[in-house]
């Protein structure tokens, strides 16, 4: 089972730097999904979301967020 990732009339998405995306996730429309982000198995992404988070759900929604990477990389948005 692999992902979905495709446009829409509103645009195609845009995925940040090492991203994981786990199998059956949806990424719909002209969406933007920050660096180092977690989207969950199953997700169907159809919002833009910001850097270091992990997004599950559907519709998908910010589960938690990583702090302590940024702290780690000194990373700044």
């Amino acid at each position: 089972m692999g992902s979905h990732i495709g446009g829409t009339r509103t645009g195609y998405p845009a995925i940040g730097s090492n991203c994981y995306i786990a199998p059956g996730a949806k990424i719909y429309g002209g969406v933007k999904v920050g660096n180092y982000c977690r989207i969950g198995a199953n997700a169907v992404v159809n919002k833009s979301f910001p850097s270091n988070v992990t997004i599950v759900g559907v519709p998908a929604r910010i589960s938690s967020e990583r702090k302590d990477l940024i702290d780690q990389l000194g990373m700044w948005e």
